[in-house]
């Protein structure tokens, strides 16, 4: 069971094929009831993410979506694109015997319980160190392995080229520096690191070397925007036409690996919803089968 000191947990907008191939997380029972509450027996409170963001609002109506969240296990709606039109609709809802009393009643009592306790307690670093207990690591490696998605003759071998990473920017991204996986795991195998951000975007990156492409980028979710301008486009797609690019992985925006998987033709690609070291580990071990070369390389940041 998920430790008694953790109150309340928000789902994210994640579809999880192996465990829900129909809807994301904040809208599956099969992951909110059955996951969260029964297997790992969690009675604290679930709060959405935020309901206008594009990973939700793509499925439904936001009436519909409001609803769906309330039937999956949702206690609180997060940022509906309308509040008044979200408390009407799970009303119509009850009033329809589509979502029970009961169901609305637990969700109350479990905000009860929260309040309540606001008072009692500050969090201690004893409750904090907790998210980094050995079980709770387990289940963020599971999710992170169940929620990728996967394309292409899988795993491929290792051999040296280059390592080319695209950030949004450079300065600011605290889950990427010279001891993450992204970097020297693909060194271990023989690849020259090249890493670049907007700012330095707009030069060739078209090469004759084999290239392993890794993208980390957040997009726009609250738009649904790919993040990606037209002039950004061009460059990639000359980059995925050279027939250089060994895999190609995208960390971070569902909406823009949804661009580059139209874009990739026959390329092995994986996607990833994280971006943290342990997400670039498992990523790279799921494409490649294992080192081939480890001769040292000089890493290029630009």
């Amino acid at each position: 069971a998920i430790e008694s000191g953790v109150d309340s947990i928000m789902s994210g907008h994640l579809l999880i094929p192996a465990w829900d191939a129909e809807f994301p997380a904040t809208l599956s029972s099969k992951i909110l009831g059955e996951k969260l509450r029964q297997n790992l027996g969690f009675q604290g409170l679930i709060v959405t993410d935020a309901l206008i963001m594009g990973g939700v609002t793509k499925i439904a109506s936001a009436a519909a979506i409001a609803v769906r969240a309330v039937q999956a296990g949702a206690d609180i709606l997060l940022m509906p694109p309308d509040p008044i039109e979200a408390i009407e609709a799970v009303y119509s809802a009850v009033q329809a015997g589509t979502i029970s009393e009961a169901r609305i009643n637990d969700s109350w009592q479990r905000i009860q319980r929260a309040k309540e306790k606001l008072g009692q307690r500050q969090p201690s670093l004893e409750s904090l160190s907790s998210l980094a207990a050995p079980q709770a690591l387990e289940i963020v490696s599971d999710i992170l392995k169940d929620s990728q998605t996967v394309s292409g003759n899988l795993p491929i071998k290792a051999t040296q080229g280059r390592n080319l990473i695209i950030i949004d920017d450079l300065l600011n991204c605290d889950f990427l520096d010279r001891s993450c996986p992204a970097v020297t795991m693909p060194r271990q195998w023989g690849y020259q690191t090249r890493i670049i951000d907007r700012s330095t975007f707009n030069q060739s990156l078209v090469s004759p070397e084999t290239t392993l492409l890794q993208v980390f980028i957040r997009g726009n979710p609250f738009r649904g925007s790919a993040g990606l301008g037209e002039e950004t486009k061009a460059i990639y797609q000359a980059l995925l036409k050279t027939g250089q690019i060994q895999a190609l992985i995208v960390y971070g925006s569902p909406y823009v690996f949804q661009w580059f998987r139209q874009q990739s033709g026959e390329i092995p690609y994986l996607f990833s919803y994280g971006q943290q070291p342990s997400a670039q580990k498992i990523a790279l071990e799921t494409i490649f089968e294992g080192p081939t070369s480890g001769e040292n390389q000089t890493d290029t940041f630009v």
